[in-house]
């Protein structure tokens, strides 16, 4: 008989609050239980090694497997609430890998229905329980009636019957096909990372797309196609490292653009064996929803305008007052970008909060980091060339690298706007960067192409790589200049970055070099950055 002081649980559950309240109620019926509580993904993976040696016999996992909004999703909407339990799945997937918890029972917590079935992931068969729901209380109740009825195989005494069995039959078959869905969307990036191991010959290669401006999914359909074809044929770049998109995603800031982005670089992450976390998005002014913008400013007479206004929140509507805008919805003007595009490739919305909108992308293995900033806060419909860096995001984010941790590290910038040229921000800011030995500045925005340093003292500078429009409708293109993007090679043993520009003169054309760097008698479609 397995004592309950010997059950060791691993307890998979991103609140803080509802970890404390399951464990605390499990411990009611089953003292001194030992849990390992994780939160995220990337806490799963760091700490691995420490989840074997743990060795848990059960786990309790939040797929967030929604089954009452499942019920009622078309297929086009579908794949974005699949997308939210990616990581869980992931997480799943490797504790079925590790053969010290080969016979582990798996209680799902989610919104399914109770019942509890049986089916297939990768090779074998896993038991899974299902609570009606995620209470604490209910899933105290399952882990101890796994582990009291037959400590042995922690199998439940008897049946669980669903609260309406009319609807197990199609409850069963929309699982197995959410699931398998789900699983064809992690296995195919992962079978490129197999085919085409990353970094294998020293190198890390970055995706450099800007101003997208995607219309629709046909569009998107030709755009993958293209640049798939210009990557494997052409460059013979079979596998990419990260893909960085500097903004202007859309051009109008709509759900309809963004599914069609969505289609675009779901197809480059599964097709060159990206990881989401490789991905690195900011937003431009064009992901900025105009009518959202409008509707967070209100009409307010002169006799009502306070006296200690700040300019930057109104907008002058002649002698009778004023547009005074409100912050909590001014804020959500990136609600579109957030939750039909960002969301869908992180997992997560895109903060509206401006302090956390400097967000860290850390890669301990390749010893590079990215840090990704909004040059688009202060912009809105009628302020349309506010651009710059909140200095309150960048000190948080910058107060993380404070100790020597990531002196040796490339350290690389991303936004929207540029910092040199007429179209550029306030520059101050960039002193910090050079100090923090910041080498790489990565934007997009001005539609071209182009090379600059910024240069800060004898010791310290950094190099700015501008992209081009990857795909602006001809009216919106710089005269002369084709559609562009770049590839960046970064030689880990040369500690050189090598930067070849793409461009597309014909809408239906193909990719090919773009001879625009140095010599002008003699010019070349790369340049090389000596870290």
């Amino acid at each position: 008989m397995i004592m309950a002081s010997s059950i060791r649980i691993l307890l998979i559950e991103d609140d803080y609050l509802e970890r404390e309240s399951i464990t605390s109620k499990v411990n009611l019926r089953l003292p001194d239980c030992v849990f390992l509580s994780i939160a995220t993904e990337s806490e799963f993976i760091v700490r691995f090694d420490e989840i074997l040696r743990f060795s848990p016999h059960l786990a309790i996992v939040d797929l967030i497997l929604r089954w009452c909004e499942l019920e009622q999703l078309d297929d086009r909407s579908r794949p974005e609430k699949m997308h939210n339990s990616r990581a869980g799945l992931r997480i799943f997937q490797c504790l079925q890998g590790a053969k010290t918890m080969k016979d582990m029972p798996v209680i799902l917590v989610s919104h399914l229905g109770r019942e509890g079935i049986r089916t297939e992931l990768g090779s074998r068969p896993v038991n899974l329980y299902l609570p009606d729901r995620k209470d604490p209380a209910e899933i105290a109740n399952v882990v101890s009636s796994l582990v009291v009825g037959n400590p042995e195989r922690f199998a439940v005494t008897s049946p669980v019957q669903a609260e309406s069995p009319g609807s197990q039959a199609p409850f069963k078959e929309l699982l197995a096909k959410y699931l398998a869905r789900i699983e064809h969307d992690i296995e195919e990036p992962k079978d490129v990372q197999r085919k085409y191991p990353g970094g294998s010959d020293q190198v890390l290669r970055i995706l450099h797309l800007s101003d997208i401006h995607l219309g629709t999914n046909e569009d998107a359909q030709k755009y993958l196609m293209q640049i798939e074809t210009d990557l494997r044929r052409e460059l013979k770049v079979n596998r990419l490292d990260f893909l960085v998109v500097s903004g202007d995603v859309a051009k109008k800031s709509t759900p309809e653009e963004y599914q069609a982005a969505f289609e675009l670089l779901d197809g480059i992450i599964k097709g060159f064996g990206l990881d989401t976390n490789r991905i690195i998005i900011v937003p431009g002014n064009h992901d900025i929803n105009w009518d959202l913008s409008e509707g967070a400013y209100s009409f307010v007479y002169k006799r009502h305008i306070p006296q200690l206004l700040s300019p930057e929140i109104c907008i002058p509507a002649g002698e009778a007052g004023t547009l005074i805008r409100d912050e909590d919805k001014y804020c959500c003007r990136f609600a579109n970008f957030s939750e039909h595009f960002y969301k869908r490739i992180h997992g997560v919305p895109y903060p509206f909060n401006y302090g956390e909108q400097a967000v860290l992308s850390l890669h301990n293995q390749d010893r590079v980091l990215f840090l990704a900033a909004n040059s688009c806060w202060q912009i809105d419909h009628e302020y349309r060339r506010r651009s710059g860096i909140y200095i309150g995001t960048l000190s948080r984010a910058l107060q993380q690298l404070q100790d020597n941790t990531y002196d040796d590290w490339v350290k690389i910038a991303v936004w929207h706007h540029p910092v040199t040229g007429k179209e550029a921000m306030n520059d101050e800011f960039m002193q910090l960067l050079a100090v923090h030995r910041f080498q790489i500045i990565m934007h997009g925005h001005i539609h071209e192409a182009v090379q600059n340093f910024y240069h800060y003292d004898s010791d310290r500078g950094i190099h700015i790589v501008g992209a081009g429009t990857f795909g602006a409708p001809a009216r919106d293109q710089v005269p002369g200049v084709p559609l562009q993007y770049n590839l960046l090679a970064l030689d880990r043993k040369t500690h050189k970055i090598s930067v070849k520009t793409r461009k597309k003169e014909k809408p239906d054309g193909a990719w090919s070099a773009d001879a625009r760097w140095g010599d002008k008698k003699n010019p070349k479609s790369s340049y090389e950055i000596k870290l």
